[in-house]
């Protein structure tokens, strides 16, 4: 009761237990305490090591023992507990005061130790758990990696790195990276790049470079490489990141291998192409176009080069007089502004000691980006060839109007000659032979006439030659009876060579109606008519006179004129029929 006293009076609350079992209780009805102060021997019950020992298991709280005894046996068994001190009775106030002070002290720096500690060890596990889960992370990432020491030997790799490069992580181990590295690619693409990590000029270097796989063919990979430094001083790491673009570098190559194809392409050909964007600026060239440009006042291609603008050099031309300048700029301009999808013009472009043409087209390209592409193509050659051909065409068209012209005379000479012969003959029958034989030229020279005014010497127009050719027939028997004529004539053109064994053969057919169908009459009609359907032309005469005997035959006539008839008609691949009725009808049908 007087250590109860005197602490009190020292300034602390004290809470007296009379034995082992009441300080537990009161311990564990009570709020917490600040410090047990236990004395050995507790009476009947439980003594104060066994109180201590009972307390301490669910409460950390600084016990100090405060007894009489000093028996080394009574105070070995305190030692067994976490006790802080052991104060004999007798030693006074004092003592007992800065026993306590002390305690509590150390109490709060073993509070203080145990919490580092706890702090410490938490730590400890978090870091092997961050460690567990990083190397977890690394083997299973889709990212190939590797860890790797600065003279390149490997430390370690993830799966993604093995199945990259076609080893296993046993195998990869027994490396170093300049293994995997492309040969060309070790000193500029690893060896000094490292070099500038390792003395710090640099904290990361990125690539993209060549390795080697296991198989022997060549990776790209997109490579970042940075140092990965250990605290304790310890040589740095070195950590590798790869991305495989194998893929994208093999389509940027056959991208490359197209477009230099395509650049060959254009170059070989000897048109001067440009690409024109959509204000007319030139985009790109071919080498045609280039040299074109340095061999015509351009040596720099400074006027129609990449990055100038073609409409604007067509203007400038344009406002100095130039015509050809004008069209090509509004031909330009319209397929530009999507009027028309296409233009082409022809234009002169001489040259000092040489006359030169070119054929210019632009085009609208059918890609995404709006361009047009613009053609110039070396014409000369071709204008050259034209303007000889036309010359040679006028002096054979001059040539053959001659012939046409000298054989219409031999004709005309010919048919004056049969004429004059027939006055001569006093027979009948010779007479009338030699004027038929007049009467069979004067067909062909209206032929030679009416190829004479065609634009063509191989074609004739039907129309005005048949229907001319009747009338002079009919004409030239002006003694006989008063016959008329109809002509239902369709016009078409045929070929000379049709043309001329049908004007003999209406010729005939007339001929025949005019000496046999009207005898002792005083009048008689004629009929013409000619058409053509679905490739078959279709010529009909008739008279209304006395008509062939039912049983003629042209192939077998003794006529001259009826042969004839046949002769020609199987000339022109036709056939030729008579039709007995009111006079004779006679229809040739043949190919046109």
């Amino acid at each position: 009761m007087s250590e109860q006293m005197e602490l009190e009076r020292c300034g602390y609350q004290v809470i007296l237990a009379g034995t082992g079992e009441e300080a537990i209780r009161i311990c564990y009805s009570e709020p917490a305490f600040d410090l047990i102060l236990m004395d050995i021997d507790l009476g009947a019950g439980m003594s104060g090591p066994e109180t201590a020992t009972q307390l301490l298991k669910s409460y950390q709280v600084p016990v100090l023992f405060l007894s009489s005894h000093t028996e080394p046996e009574m105070v070995a068994k305190t030692e067994q507990i976490s006790s802080y001190g052991y104060v004999v009775k007798s030693s006074g106030i004092t003592v007992l005061d800065t026993s306590i002070k002390m305690a509590l002290r150390l109490f709060q720096s073993n509070v203080r130790l145990e919490s580092k500690k706890d702090r410490l060890r938490r730590a400890g596990e978090d870091l092997r758990e961050s460690a567990t889960r990083f190397h977890s992370i690394f083997h299973n990432a889709v990212t190939p990696m590797a860890v790797l020491l600065p003279n390149g030997q490997f430390v370690d790799v993830n799966i993604a790195f093995c199945e990259m490069f076609g080893y296993s992580e046993s195998e990869v181990l027994g490396l170093s990276f300049l293994d995997l590295i492309h040969p060309e690619d070790r000193r500029s693409k690893w060896e000094v790049p490292l070099a500038q990590i390792m003395a710090g000029e640099i904290s990361i270097y990125r690539t993209e470079r060549r390795s080697i796989h296991k198989r022997g063919h060549i990776l790209w990979s997109d490579t970042s490489v940075s140092v990965l430094s250990n605290p304790d001083g310890s040589p740095p790491y070195i950590v590798a990141q790869l991305h495989d673009i194998t893929t994208r570098k093999n389509a940027e190559d056959e991208l490359r291998r197209s477009e230099q194809f395509q650049k060959d392409v254009l170059n070989s050909l000897p048109a001067h192409i440009a690409v024109l964007g959509e204000k007319g600026k030139i985009l790109a060239v071919n080498e045609p176009w280039l040299r074109f440009a340095r061999a015509n006042g351009d040596p720099a291609i400074e006027k129609i080069g990449v990055g100038t603008n073609y409409l604007e050099a067509c203007r400038v031309a344009a406002a100095i007089g130039d015509p050809h300048a004008q069209a090509a700029l509004e031909g330009i301009e319209s397929v530009i502004l999507g009027k028309q999808k296409h233009f082409e013009f022809e234009y002169p472009c001489n040259a000092p000691d040489c006359q030169r043409w070119f054929s210019m087209e632009a085009l609208c390209s059918a890609g995404s980006v709006t361009t047009t592409i613009l053609t110039h193509i070396d014409i000369t050659t071709r204008k050259q060839a034209e303007e000889k051909v036309k010359t040679l065409l006028g002096e054979k068209e001059r040539l053959l109007e001659e012939v046409h012209h000298r054989t219409k005379n031999s004709m005309y000479a010919i048919k004056n000659l049969l004429t004059i012969q027939s006055s001569t003959v006093a027979e009948e029958a010779g007479r009338a032979t030699l004027l038929e034989a007049a009467s069979r030229v004067q067909s062909m020279m209206m032929l030679y006439d009416n190829l004479l005014q065609s634009s063509s010497y191989l074609s004739v127009s039907i129309r005005p030659f048949l229907t001319s050719l009747a009338d002079a027939v009919v004409a030239s028997f002006s003694g006989n009876a008063s016959v008329t004529i109809e002509k239902e004539i369709e016009d078409c053109v045929l070929s000379a060579g049709k043309t001329q064994p049908l004007g003999l053969i209406l010729n005939e057919l007339l001929t025949n109606s005019m000496k046999h169908a009207f005898v002792g009459r005083a009048c008689g009609k004629v009929a013409v008519t000619f058409h053509v359907s679905e490739g078959r032309a279709v010529l009909v005469v008739q008279d209304d006179g006395d008509g062939l005997p039912g049983t003629v035959d042209f192939k077998r006539s003794s006529s001259l004129g009826l042969k004839l008839i046949h002769l020609l008609t199987k000339q022109i691949g036709g056939t030729a029929r008579n039709e007995r009725g009111k006079g004779t009808k006679v229809t040739v049908e043949f190919p046109t």
